[in-house]
Order: C-alpha cells, then sequence, then structure tokens
C-alpha cells in the first residue's frame, strides 16, 4: 500500500502527462472554467487581496530573474538611477507600468521603459533605422 505522499506525487505526474499530452483541451477546459466561474475568482480575489498581491509580487521578481537574469535587487537599482521614470519619454512609474526593454538577439538588458515605449520601439523591431525613420517622419509632419 502507498503512503499518502507517494498518492499524491502519482496523482502530479499523471497531471503532468494528461497536460502535456492534451494541450489545447486543458487551455479549453480553463478557458470554460475561467468564464463560469468569474465571480468565484472575483469573490476570492477581493477577500484575499494581501495575499493576491504577495503572490504576485513573487512572481513578477522570479519571472523577470529567469527571462532577463536580473534580480530584485539589480531590478531596483536600474529604477532609482533612472529616477523612476522611462528612459526614454521620462514619464513616471507611478503613473505608468515599468516594462525591461531587452536586446533580442543577445538577450541583454537595455533599461527600464515605460509600456508605451517598449511597445513603440517593439513594433518597429528594434531597428535603430526605422526608428529614426519614424522620428524624422514625425517630426516633418507636425
Amino acid at each position: 500500500m502507498s503512503t499518502p505522499e507517494e498518492r499524491r506525487i502519482a496523482h502530479n505526474e499523471n497531471n503532468k502527462r494528461y497536460k502535456a499530452n492534451h494541450p489545447e483541451r486543458v487551455k479549453e477546459q480553463r478557458r470554460v472554467w475561467a468564464v463560469t466561474h468569474k465571480e468565484d475568482r472575483r469573490k476570492y480575489r477581493e477577500a484575499n487581496k494581501e495575499k493576491m498581491n504577495k503572490q504576485s509580487k513573487e512572481w513578477y521578481y522570479a519571472h523577470k530573474e529567469e527571462l532577463y537574469g536580473i534580480t530584485k535587487d539589480i531590478y531596483n537599482d536600474m529604477l532609482e538611477k533612472q529616477d523612476y521614470r522611462c528612459a526614454i519619454c521620462g514619464v513616471s512609474f507611478a503613473v505608468m507600468k515599468p516594462c525591461i526593454d531587452h536586446d533580442h538577439t543577445t538577450g541583454r538588458v537595455r533599461g527600464i521603459l515605460c509600456h508605451k515605449c517598449n511597445r513603440g520601439i517593439g513594433f518597429l523591431d528594434d531597428n535603430p533605422g526605422l526608428l529614426r525613420l519614424a522620428a524624422k517622419f514625425v517630426e516633418e509632419n507636425t
């Protein structure tokens, strides 16, 4: 007879296999569940605001380290050096959510930008020539 811990591990492994073998089915099940439990989810988030915020912040910093190789301390140092403002437009991060800008070829982090500036660079494929042409176009047509 197996222990409760062994049964839990076996159950988790079975779930992982199912998810790996049926990704579309799992995605659809999650979508349906989210729609049918919308109010329950809202009530849970409201009742557990502090816990949700803490988990969200922990995930946020772990995600940054995983994606960009920068720790919470490095990230906070970068924000401080930029005076908590976008490196391009200067908007305060109290107003606009900060985004880590990085070179998609090398992965090197360039700085922290606001969402708009980060998306603008991304939409122009991080191409300095296109960025200069876009700036020239705007300057000549205002």
